[in-house]
């Protein structure tokens, strides 16, 4: 049954408050155990982390979408909080009074042989350190087709507060791991007949003229230094996107829809 919240100081509030590195730290992303918690901002991120299996710990809500959410948190052990809007403000810092925001414990992470294995389409990030990027290129994935994610070891975490915020629960969805050896993974991939392009702006090949592949993977850099040698040496092409006459490079969460677009 949900309950009111004592005011925005409520201690069950606790983990919407907590910051980044409260909620997962360091050792707890590297861990092969599911370790800390992620938050879920917005109704339907809620609702998309429930429906991904994720264990709720705490919901703060709208009276509405408290009648809505709480039926599907039964059982979860779950503690459904009620307030109004200026408690809601207040509780997460956000400066929006959400319908809904709530703290899940993490899942376990997967390990990138068991997210490649049967992945036709796959995204590669190189040192994407923006939450917002890496939630946008999540986002984009999902609603072109591409069903895996892997991210080297300093791109930012896929649910990261901001990350699952812009991707609108995307990356609960697709199934993601990271890797310690970047370039050794995409070679790889490549001896398994993967078709890995990675996208550099001087590229030789151009992206659109690229023929059709049957497992595919394109690999996104860093905003100004791009892919990594070594890793763009490992792959099969090095392409393209063609760009009017004065155009240095697109924004990487830009790139990766223009690229998920054209290498579907």
């Amino acid at each position: 049954m949900a309950e009111r919240a004592a005011g925005a100081d409520d201690p069950r509030l606790a983990p919407l408050r907590m910051r980044e590195r409260q909620l997962t730290t360091i050792a707890d992303r590297r861990s092969d155990a599911a370790a800390g918690r992620f938050v879920a901002e917005g109704d339907l991120v809620v609702e998309r982390a429930v429906a991904a299996g994720c264990t709720p710990e705490v919901l703060l809500c709208g009276d509405a979408e408290a009648a809505r959410l709480e039926p599907l948190v039964a059982g979860s052990g779950c503690t459904v909080l009620v307030a109004g809007e200026d408690v809601r403000r207040e509780a997460t810092g956000l400066g929006v009074a959400l319908g809904a925001i709530g703290a899940f414990r993490r899942p376990a992470p997967r390990t990138a042989t068991d997210v490649l294995a049967d992945a036709r389409r796959i995204v590669v990030l190189d040192r994407v350190d923006n939450p917002g990027n890496v939630g946008a290129i999540a986002r984009t994935a999902v609603a072109l087709g591409w069903d895996a994610l892997l991210l080297e070891r300093t791109s930012a975490d896929p649910l990261a507060r901001r990350a699952l915020r812009t991707s609108m629960g995307a990356a609960l969805s697709l199934p993601w791991a990271r890797t310690d050896d970047l370039a050794g993974t995409v070679a790889g991939l490549v001896r398994d007949g993967v078709d890995v392009v990675a996208l550099d702006p001087g590229g030789p090949a151009d992206a659109s003229a690229l023929p059709a592949a049957a497992r595919r993977a394109v690999v996104l850099g860093a905003e100004r230094e791009g892919v990594d040698p070594d890793v763009a040496a490992a792959c099969s092409t090095v392409a393209r996107i063609p760009m009017a006459a004065g155009t240095d490079s697109l924004n990487v969460a830009a790139a990766a829809a223009v690229a998920c677009w054209l290498l579907r």
